[in-house]
């Protein structure tokens, strides 16, 4: 789905595959950020999670230096981070991040959800986040 648009990002609304505007400021239906957890329980036990960093391990002596691609989570505020800070500092844009790459721009790389149905991020949540209670929150959310 190639559209030029203007003004704030937009994401597809996955309950009727049409593109919506993006907000920093809310999340719809869900009130999540006084609730989420940041430990990316979710993304460690997701079967199509595959977030990982680069760092540089020297030895002690400073000769030899390792480049290490290592598993990480989206929903850590260092994943984000770059040159003077986080680019997703809140909560609140980190788990919009996971849910609309998830559940929408999944769609447009790959041409499936990324949610393959199998509850982990469910079962190993925290907190309780139940992501088929959002996405039904979102659905039912006037557009």
């Amino acid at each position: 789905m190639n559209t030029h648009q203007t003004g704030p990002p937009a994401s597809r609304n996955v309950a009727s595959n049409t593109t919506v505007p993006n907000t920093s400021s809310t999340l719809g239906p869900c009130s999540l950020p006084a609730r989420t957890a940041t430990g990316g329980n979710c993304t460690l036990v997701c079967p199509t999670c595959f977030c990982s960093s680069v760092e540089e391990v020297s030895d002690l002596a400073g000769h030899e230096v390792e480049r290490r691609r290592r598993w990480d989570s989206c929903f850590h505020l260092d994943f984000s981070y770059v040159s003077g800070g986080a680019v997703r500092s809140q909560i609140a844009s980190r788990y919009r991040q996971w849910l609309t790459h998830k559940l929408a721009t999944w769609i447009d790389q790959f041409g499936t959800s990324g949610c393959v149905g199998c509850g982990r991020c469910i079962t190993w949540c925290p907190v309780g986040i139940d992501l088929t209670e959002e996405v039904a929150a979102i659905a039912d959310s006037p557009p």
